[in-house]
């Protein structure tokens, strides 16, 4: 045999039957509606206070005096009122140092102070 008869005995016939028939669906599905998104974020409003009224509020608060530029009054060159050492520690500053970054008292004032003074300004 030569390679077309071969290749003619190999050939599967065409046949009109091989197509398959899609039945339709005895039930129809309905499609399930979409959930919106929501936009933004919920957040509960906060309530913002001026800079002045803020250093206003309480005077025997150790943060008074404190703005975003400023360190509070009860601060000197030997104590800062957030870290208790000689260096300034001021949230919008610089913060803490390394060696402070595990003492718990201080992260606490810090972050009291960082409440205390608010979201950052542009200035």
């Amino acid at each position: 045999m030569d390679r077309e008869t071969e290749s003619a005995a190999l050939a599967v016939p065409d046949d009109d039957d091989t197509t398959l028939a899609i039945a339709a669906p005895e039930t129809e599905i309905d499609p399930v509606p979409r959930k919106r998104k929501l936009r933004g974020r919920h957040k509960t409003k906060r309530i913002l206070i001026a800079a002045e009224k803020r250093t206003q509020l309480k005077a025997n608060n150790p943060f008074f005096g404190m703005t975003q530029m400023n360190c509070a009054n009860a601060c000197t060159r030997e104590s800062c009122v957030v870290s208790h050492r000689g260096y300034c520690a001021h949230p919008y500053k610089g913060g803490l140092q390394r060696l402070d970054q595990n003492d718990l008292a201080a992260i606490n004032r810090l972050n009291d102070a960082k409440v205390f003074l608010g979201p950052p300004k542009r200035i």
